[in-house]
């Protein structure tokens, strides 16, 4: 029997079939431009699909496998469009960048979003030729992975990129001079994606000159340590009365190797005034004193105003981690997930106590994901909160459980506790992260994360 699908749902579809832009540079015998091609000729539904949507051919994916016409179709039918430019390749072939970047040049004042991914800056040279002067007039989003446009010695040899109202900015380099042509004058969101920590002239930079900038977010390399670092722009941050004041930043996130003596050292001289959410994701090998790090990114980090913490991936017991949440008096929803060493009604006894009692007199929400707690621990939980909320102690509303690890039992406790306290606890699988971070992000207005 053949069933009509409504056509919005046919499109979702053919959407979802196409390959990640991100993901193209894996893709041995395909890229995404031939997909959408290749999808247009499954059905007349689809071919409709393909041959009024424009939004479909805006995303040019520059890879080994893409043929020249295959560009010419993309600039043809997406009819106008802003473009999504990807330079994807692990290997260089100059001849063939020259040439794709011959025909996209009359269209660079459509991009929007230009990712790069390449070996070196050096790849860069047959796009931006030396003695040139290139503007994407309307680029909003760049990311650059491995070197920067406008860093490294070989890219005094390329030409001049003119990028007046970028967004949002991604790359690997954390040096003073990766601006180059790019105007930090509209930066809302700023990424550094292999960094040791935040190196005086990029944070004078910033706090001077991106008045807009709403979310800094640093992959720390984990092994990175002041006392081996052989430059001296580190002696400053530990030398310098300085202290740079980041006024509009709303959000902080920091991964990988939060417990680096540089990312601390350089978070110890900020101010976070407006800060309202804050993200610590420890994705390396935990380590037996993973709570210090806990500890000690409580010392630095001067954000009075912070209502959202989600913590990831990190080694703690039940009063480090009371204690860390002590720091943030107007703390409203904290997720927890992936943590180690959590000592069941013991931690949430220490937790509920310190942050329904003491110091968090707001909070309301409590996510948990992949963290080895049980039922009977959690009921004790909401019966601790329940009561506190009789006494007008708390403000406490929702539990959110999700990728719960423990035994047959304690899953069967858990359909118990749904049944017996409805909207107070909420459990599943991804769906229900996704609520509690949908109601983060309304309530502060910060994308979270």
């Amino acid at each position: 029997m053949k069933i009509d699908y409504p056509t919005e749902i046919l499109k979702v579809i053919f959407e979802r079939s196409l390959p990640d832009p991100d993901q193209s540079n894996h893709l041995d015998e395909s890229n995404r431009t031939d997909s959408v091609q290749n999808l247009r000729l499954v059905c007349r539904s689809w071919k409709t699909i393909a041959d009024e949507t424009s939004s479909l051919w805006s995303v040019i994916v520059l890879g080994k496998n893409l043929p020249f016409h295959s560009i010419d179709i993309c600039l043809t039918r997406s009819s106008g469009r802003p473009l999504e430019l990807h330079f994807h390749m692990d290997t260089i072939d100059a001849d063939y960048l020259g040439r794709a970047a011959g025909i996209l040049k009359p269209h660079y004042d459509r991009i929007s979003l230009l990712s790069i991914y390449m070996p070196s800056s050096n790849s860069l040279l047959p796009i931006f030729p030396p003695g040139s002067t290139i503007i994407f007039p309307k680029l909003s989003r760049l990311e650059v992975n491995g070197h920067s446009i406008a860093s490294s010695p070989t890219s005094a040899n390329i030409g001049n990129i003119v990028i007046p109202q970028v967004k949002y900015l991604a790359m690997a380099s954390d040096t003073e001079n990766i601006w180059g042509g790019i105007s930090q004058t509209h930066l809302e969101n700023l990424e550094f994606l292999e960094v040791r920590g935040m190196q005086m002239p990029l944070l004078r930079f910033i706090t001077e000159r991106a008045p807009r900038l709403r979310t800094l977010k640093y992959y720390v390399d984990p092994y990175a340590n002041i006392e081996d670092d052989e430059y001296d722009i580190w002696l400053d941050i530990r030398t310098t009365g300085k202290v740079f004041v980041f006024e509009e930043l709303e959000k902080l996130e920091l991964h990988r190797g939060v417990g680096s003596t540089t990312l601390l050292d350089s978070l110890s001289i900020c101010k976070f005034p407006r800060l309202k959410s804050l993200v610590i994701n420890k994705t390396v090998s935990g380590t037996s004193d993973g709570y210090i790090e806990l500890h000690r990114i409580q010392a630095v980090i001067d954000a009075p105003n912070i209502v959202n913490i989600w913590l990831g991936g990190i080694s703690c017991r039940g009063e480090e981690l009371a204690e860390f949440v002590k720091a943030f008096p107007k703390l409203r929803n904290l997720a927890i997930g992936a943590v180690e060493e959590l000592s069941g009604n013991d931690f949430l006894q220490t937790l509920v106590t310190v942050i329904g009692v003491h110091s968090c007199p707001g909070f309301q929400r409590l996510l948990i994901f992949n963290t080895r707690i049980s039922g009977s621990d959690l009921e004790r939980f909401i019966e601790m909160e329940l009561s506190l909320s009789r006494r007008g102690l708390s403000s406490f509303s929702t539990v959110f459980v999700a990728g719960l690890f423990s035994d047959c039992d304690a899953y069967t406790s858990m359909d118990t506790l749904c049944a017996s306290y409805g909207d107070i606890i909420q459990y599943g699988g991804w769906r229900t992260i996704s609520r509690f971070l949908d109601v983060c992000e309304t309530e502060s207005g910060v994308r979270y994360p």
